[in-house]
């Protein structure tokens, strides 16, 4: 397999572990996995990929199994993106109905 491949596979693990453990997804600057990288960096990493439709069916398919998935209409810093999708919550979304 990819190394880059690897780490994706790696980071999922750690998110979908940081999921199970606390009953939602980090959504704070300060959750880090233990390699020391940002999961909620990670998180909108993989939204922005949703959305720009760089992101593979089995990536899309694992990210929405934890509830990670861009609304129809997604912001990311200067770019506004319509988006395919957007039948599931956001994490910011999943945040407030979880709380």
């Amino acid at each position: 397999r990819d190394v880059r491949e690897e780490a994706w596979e790696r980071m999922y693990g750690w998110v979908a572990d940081y999921k199970r453990i606390h009953g939602k997804l980090p959504a704070t600057w300060e959750v880090a996995a233990p390699d020391g990288r940002k999961m909620y960096v990670w998180i909108q990493t993989q939204k922005e990929s949703m959305a720009e439709g760089a992101a593979s069916p089995q990536r899309i398919k694992k990210l929405e199994a934890l509830g990670i998935c861009v609304p129809k209409q997604a912001d990311f810093g200067n770019k506004r993106l319509k988006t395919k999708s957007g039948n599931c919550l956001s994490s910011m979304e999943e945040e407030q109905r979880v709380v």
